[in-house]
C-alpha cells in the first residue's frame, strides 16, 4: 500500500476491532505503538482515546508505526512532507520576536534574522524569498526594506508606529514596531565663540533624537 501523507505534525485515525465474526468491537482493546522505521533522529508516539488514534511525529520524513493488541497487529506508513507552516523572526540579540508583541525601537535602523519554518519548526532554507511590504506608518514617513537571506534590516525616518508584513506564498508574518524619540545627540549654538576676558556668552542647547528631530 501506499504510505499516507501528511502535512502536519499530528495524523488522527479512525481504528476499529473486528472480532472472528468481522463485527466491530465497541470497546478497544489497549493498543501499543511501535516504529519501525524513521528518518534519522526521527521520532513517531501514537495515543488512542476512544477509537480514534493519534500519531505524532517530529520531523518530515518516512514512517511505519505498528499498533498491536494482543496477538493482533496492524502496521500504517507515512509519508510526512516538510511544509512551510511560518516564518520565524529573530532580532539582533538573537531573541525570538513574537510577532503579536510591539518591537519598541530606539535607533533609526531595525535588524532581525527572518527563516522560513516547517509545521516542526525547522528551517527551509530552498524556500523563495520572502517578499516584505510596508502596511502602516506615521503620516509622511519613509520606510526603507531591505531583505537578503535571512537578513532583513528596516530604517525608518521619523518616530511612531510602523506595520510591516513579510510574505512567502500564503505563508505571512506581521510585525509591529513602535521607533520611540531616543536623546541621540545634544546641539549646542553658537558652536563656537570668541569672548574677551570677562565678557559672557548665552548658549542654547537642544537635543536632537536619532532622525535630527527635536
Amino acid at each position: 500500500d501506499q504510505p499516507l501523507s501528511v502535512t502536519t505534525a499530528l495524523q488522527t485515525l479512525k481504528l476499529t476491532a473486528i472480532d472472528q465474526f468481522g463485527n466491530a468491537l465497541s470497546v478497544l482493546p489497549k493498543v501499543t505503538w511501535e516504529t519501525t522505521a524513521k528518518p534519522d533522529g526521527g521520532v513517531a508516539t501514537g495515543k488512542l482515546s476512544s477509537s480514534v488514534a493519534t500519531v505524532g511525529f517530529n520531523k518530515a520524513g518516512q514512517y511505519t508505526v505498528k499498533a498491536t493488541t494482543g496477538t493482533v497487529s496492524a502496521t500504517i506508513s507515512f509519508d510526512v512532507v516538510q511544509t512551510l507552516r511560518a516564518i520565524a523572526v529573530s532580532g539582533a540579540d538573537g531573541r525570538t520576536v513574537n510577532p503579536a508583541s510591539v518591537i519598541s525601537v530606539t535607533s533609526a535602523t531595525s535588524q532581525f534574522t527572518t527563516v522560513p519554518v516547517d509545521q516542526f519548526g525547522a528551517a527551509m532554507p530552498g524556500t523563495s524569498d520572502i517578499q516584505w511590504e510596508r502596511i502602516t506608518a506615521p503620516a509622511d514617513a519613509v520606510t526603507d526594506i531591505k531583505s537578503s537571506g535571512t537578513s532583513l534590516r528596516v530604517t525608518f525616518d521619523r518616530a511612531g508606529t510602523y506595520n510591516i508584513r513579510g510574505s512567502v506564498g500564503d505563508v505571512s508574518v506581521s510585525l509591529k514596531m513602535e521607533v520611540v524619540q531616543s536623546l541621540a545627540t545634544i546641539d549646542v549654538t553658537p558652536n563656537t565663540s570668541k569672548l574677551n576676558y570677562g565678557a559672557k556668552q548665552v548658549f542654547k542647547a537642544t537635543g536632537l533624537d536619532q532622525f535630527g528631530v527635536a
